[in-house]
């Protein structure tokens, strides 16, 4: 089933703008109030590794309308483990931090179709499926699910479960050995993330992309066709191509090939969110 929840209708939610991962963003919204539509809330959960949390990306390279505040859609954002950064609470639409990752114009996208949107973000860097998100590791699997909870204690609307978004897998790329598991990998992960949320929960999920830059290219080509298989064979999937994104080599800490730029950030949000919003029903 999708889950629902039916709690006594605010119509406004106040809460301390983020800060962290390098400083706070001037969104010209200082205290980041944002007022919840009077209507059922659409609930997507993104999750991934570098890609998700936005590491290349910096808000200041876009334009003065994209990185202003948006009231059309709220976001809950943790990152890190340990965490980094975290929102802790339902903040307004628009940049978190000097940063930006897919949930920004994921969001932008789904406030400009006249979706009442909540985006609970939960990512960590160099964070593989394989590695540390299967649910049977016990890692970071559970801190997902007990913060995803925590974020729709706070809804203050009816909701429903709208999706589950992954952005990440370059560390699954890295290796041919869980390189040929993701399908098996992904399988686990969504299967014990529906069980949770509800099993009719839709699943998108972004592509590896063959331009980014491995040393070992056979392991990259074998994760592709993977991803690729289960996008054909999962029932209620949808997957995202980036194989014309770029990404960045002379960003500081992020200069190998595998970090999306802020261009790129921007088309996969927009990406994501339309494969979200044009699904057959």
């Amino acid at each position: 089933m999708i889950a629902y929840r039916s709690r006594r209708l605010v119509v406004m939610l106040a809460a301390v703008a983020a800060s962290g991962c390098g400083g706070r963003i001037d969104r010209n919204d200082p205290i980041n109030t944002a007022p919840w539509e009077l209507s059922e809330v659409e609930v997507y959960i993104l999750s991934g590794q570098s890609n998700c949390v936005g590491v290349a990306s910096p808000v200041e390279n876009l334009t003065i309308a994209e990185r202003s505040a948006d009231s059309g859609y709220h976001v809950w954002e943790t990152l890190g483990d340990p965490i980094e950064s975290s929102t802790n609470a339902w903040v307004g639409g628009g940049p978190t931090r000097p940063m930006f990752g897919p949930e920004l114009f994921f969001g932008k996208t789904m406030s400009g179709a006249g979706r009442n949107a909540a985006l609970i973000k939960y990512a960590v860097s160099g964070a593989g499926l394989e590695a540390r998100f299967l649910p049977q590791r016990n890692d970071l699997y559970p801190k997902l699910v007990a913060e995803v909870h925590r974020a729709l204690e706070q809804i203050p609307l009816p909701y429903r479960i709208a999706g589950l978004v992954w952005v990440g897998s370059e560390a699954d790329g890295g290796a041919l050995e869980s390189a040929q598991r993701w399908s098996q990998n992904f399988a686990s992960f969504t299967s014990a993330f529906r069980g949770e949320f509800g099993s009719n929960v839709p699943v998108f999920f972004s592509r590896l992309g063959l331009f980014m830059v491995y040393d070992a290219p056979a392991a990259l080509m074998a994760c592709y066709l993977e991803q690729t298989q289960y996008a054909n064979n999962c029932p209620n999937c949808w997957m995202t191509d980036v194989d014309d994104l770029s990404v960045v080599w002379n960003f500081p800490g992020s200069a190998d090939g595998l970090h999306y730029d802020w261009a790129s950030q921007r088309k996969l949000g927009t990406r994501l969110a339309e494969s979200a919003l044009f699904r057959p029903n």
